[in-house]
């Protein structure tokens, strides 16, 4: 009996080796799969979202062909909507500020769009002056206009944004209205100055 209990106790012994050194094992292995799988390295290509959005601005700021402007009108009151229209890129500078600030005054052509100038606005002077244009409209700029800060921005920037971003000699805009350089169109903008493109405000 006692023979048979030690062979029992060195057979249980060596039981409990076999299964702690296989526990040992079997940790090892798992921790370096482990380690293997969440320090492999990267391999993904990086993207450059600097560049992309850079890309992104250029193309929406360029015409639609050479032979085409876009003239910003709104479809929902918030924001700048383009409606591309034919002009040819023969004409001069001023020609071109002639026909798009026309296009601009007459409304869009699609229903999809909204006017937003305010009625009876008509165009009395405009001059380039080097990179600046001084564009001078009736009263009614200001009289027929109605609305709150949104409403003013939109038609500022109609204005502005819709002869920098297709005459590439111009750079900045100066409104006058009647004549006269005033603070603000109704309160909001300030026009005492001149001013560049916003393409915030554009939905492309």
């Amino acid at each position: 009996m006692p023979d048979r209990e030690k062979r029992f106790r060195g057979e249980f012994t060596r039981l409990l080796l076999s299964l702690g050194m296989a526990a040992v094992v079997i940790t090892i292995l798992g921790v370096y799969f482990i380690n293997k799988l969440f320090n492999r390295p990267h391999t993904s290509p990086r993207v450059d979202f600097s560049q992309a959005l850079k890309e992104t601005l250029l193309t929406s700021e360029a015409p639609a062909s050479p032979n085409t402007a876009r003239v910003f009108f709104t479809t929902n009151g918030r924001q700048l909507s383009a409606e591309v229209i034919e002009l040819s890129r023969s004409l001069t500078p001023y020609e071109r500020i002639d026909r798009l600030l026309t296009r601009l005054m007459k409304g869009p052509t699609s229903r999809y769009f909204e006017p937003i100038l305010p009625p009876n606005v008509s165009l009395r002077a405009m001059y380039i002056l080097e990179d600046k244009l001084v564009v001078d409209f009736s009263k009614e700029l200001s009289q027929n206009f109605h609305g709150g800060i949104t409403a003013e921005m939109l038609v500022v920037y109609s204005i502005v944004d819709t002869i920098i971003l297709n005459v590439p000699e111009i750079k900045q805009v100066q409104i006058l209205i009647d004549g006269e350089m005033c603070a603000t169109l109704a309160g909001g903008i300030d026009l005492s100055a001149p001013l560049g493109a916003n393409i915030n405000l554009i939905r492309w």
